[in-house]
């Protein structure tokens, strides 16, 4: 395996008697510069956004070799202290874990210790069809097997039960329950954090390392990721941790009275309530990562780059799948742990208090990543924020394509 280092405000605060405007851009005075009406484009893209989600704040980074670079912070971290969002804050990623995920899966292939056309019977025997579905199969979403997160009453039981500790078998156990029903391995695609809870149990069978450990060694070191990390336990927040939140009417009746109780009783529609802890068992190898914008960036450009990953590897992890209309995006596919929405390549990520997308779109050399601190249900506003960046610094004038209707496809990517 090849170890190469990748080179590497404006505030507003929304209040009931209006909006205070600081300008805190990164941009630098030695390179090429967005212009002002771009820049002002991306900044009324985000403003849009968090005035439409009741989103506390926002980081958004554009890099464009040759055009400009832009990374700024819009808004709080923290509601009740009033401290401003900063651009280098640690959160949690969500999904973007899976990128992190599939990578070891590929790096151990390219150490002859597994093939992708391996069956997972091995590792995980209770799953139905697991002697016909293949490591392949598990990380681009074709194994059929059901999302444990929303079999029975699951999703509810992790937002009433927070503290909760799931062992990965538990979380196996629940999609092997048999609601809702599996498909026929290779037969459609369908997204499921099931299985990247199994990529994990792969991971530690064929290592005999915890799957957290092999992340740091493989990945978050060689690249020099300061702010990445791959938590265990329920409270990792520390004065660089962006705080997380939710309205709690969106949320599970009862949802996270634990952690309500240790700040405010849940209030009204509108009236947000921190969810920044909370057991990250419930996501493991399918979420529970945390980092920061400027680590995304070197990783995001990394996995486009495949600097972990032999040539071969990296042409399988680029084996997309087109799937139009997800979420209802017109040009939308999936690759071995990764995403490609209108040409970013990267992935998106969900979970209670968090939202992002990161991705580089190696036609343009363009990456974008945008991190937020609000889990609306009705939305998923960081696509919208990233549309609209996309659009600004498209070189014809025309409007690039991620508008969804979330209510037709709810919690298909989540956490």
């Amino acid at each position: 395996m090849r170890s190469y280092i990748k080179a590497i405000t404006t505030l507003f605060v929304i209040s009931l008697i209006g909006l205070v405007i600081t300008t805190s851009a990164c941009n630098s005075s030695n390179s090429a510069q967005f212009s002002d009406e771009t820049i002002q484009k991306f900044k009324a893209a985000v403003q849009e956004q968090m005035a439409a989600h009741n989103i506390p704040g926002v980081v958004l980074g554009v890099w464009q070799p040759g055009k400009g670079n832009y990374l700024e912070a819009f808004g709080v971290k923290n509601i009740e202290t009033g401290e401003p969002m900063e651009t280098h804050l640690q959160y949690r990623v969500g999904s973007i874990t899976k990128t992190f995920i599939s990578t070891v899966i590929l790096q151990l292939v390219d150490e002859g210790l597994i093939s992708l056309d391996d069956t997972v019977d091995a590792y995980v025997p209770q799953i139905p069809n697991a002697d016909q579905i293949t490591i392949r199969m598990v990380n681009n979403h074709t194994s059929g097997i059901a999302n444990y997160l929303f079999v029975g009453d699951f999703y509810n039981e992790v937002q009433q039960q927070p503290f909760n500790v799931y062992a990965p078998m538990d979380l196996i156990n629940v999609a092997a329950s048999g609601t809702p029903v599996f498909s026929p391995p290779g037969s459609s695609w369908s997204y499921s954090n099931t299985n990247f809870i199994i990529s994990g149990i792969i991971i530690e069978a064929v290592t005999g390392n915890d799957v957290e450990d092999e992340v740091r060694r493989r990945i978050i070191e060689p690249l020099g990721l300061t702010s990445t990390n791959f938590p265990e336990v329920a409270d990792i927040i520390t004065d660089d941790f962006i705080r997380g939140y939710a309205d709690p009417v969106e949320l599970a009746d009862g949802a996270f009275e634990d952690v309500f109780s240790t700040v405010d009783d849940p209030g009204e529609s509108g009236e947000l309530q921190d969810i920044s802890v909370y057991d990250p068992s419930s996501a493991w190898t399918a979420g529970a990562m945390t980092s920061s914008v400027p680590d995304l960036r070197i990783w995001v450009e990394a996995l486009n780059d495949g600097i972990l990953l032999s040539p071969e590897s990296q042409q399988e992890r680029f084996d997309f799948i087109d799937i139009p209309g997800f979420l209802g995006i017109s040009s939308f596919k999936y690759g071995l742990g990764l995403m490609s929405i209108d040409g970013y390549i990267g992935h998106g990520g969900e979970i209670f208090g968090y939202e992002g997308y990161m991705g580089k779109n190696p036609d343009t050399n363009t990456t974008i990543i945008v991190a937020l601190n609000n889990f609306p249900t009705d939305d998923i506003p960081a696509l919208n924020i990233l549309s609209a960046v996309a659009t600004a610094i498209a070189d014809e004038p025309q409007k690039v394509d991620l508008k969804f209707d979330k209510t037709k496809y709810p919690h298909l990517w989540r956490p």
